[in-house]
């Protein structure tokens, strides 16, 4: 939109995985609520079918995180619906093509593809808002595994290092 400026602030609950900070640390604290709640396992009945196949994949593969919540579900839906069109967009290129002829004979692009290209980047949009693409998966870096430690929790535990808010 016009007149925004900088990058898009994000859910304190993936802040924290991504870079657990003293200023986020501190906002945890203080001003966010745990999530709370789950994905319906059934999708929505208005979605059409290839939605809904992509909707069971896509919570089935979310149920181990605890950052999504019940207010997530339009994000998914959205998704999910952006998905679906795509897959139709790109079949009705592979059967026509990607260049069509018109009633007077002219060569044009087939509007399919212009329409799958749309949809391709919808569903990408939606997708990364939910950690769905690997670029958007590196971002959240999960629990510490064998016993590592955050390099800072010691500094912080010994009162060094803290500045004053």
């Amino acid at each position: 939109m016009p007149g925004d400026r900088g990058r898009k602030p994000i859910p304190i609950n993936l802040h924290m995985l991504q870079n657990p900070n003293w200023r986020a640390k501190k906002k945890a604290k203080n001003e966010y609520p745990e999530p709370v709640g789950d994905f319906p396992e059934e999708p929505p009945a208005w979605l059409p079918f290839t939605a809904r196949q992509e909707w069971r994949r896509v919570v089935e593969a979310m149920k181990g995180s605890q950052i999504y919540t019940a207010a997530d579900v339009s994000a998914l839906e959205g998704y999910c619906y952006w998905y679906a069109q795509f897959r139709e967009m790109a079949f009705w290129v592979m059967v026509d093509g990607p260049i069509i002829e018109t009633l007077l004979g002219v060569l044009k692009e087939n509007p399919a593809v212009r329409m799958s290209r749309e949809a391709s980047r919808k569903c990408l949009e939606f997708a990364a808002q939910l950690g769905l693409t690997p670029s958007a998966r590196m971002k959240l870096a999960g629990p510490k595994k064998n016993g590592e430690e955050d390099a800072f929790a010691k500094h912080e535990a010994q009162g060094k290092g803290k500045r004053k808010a």
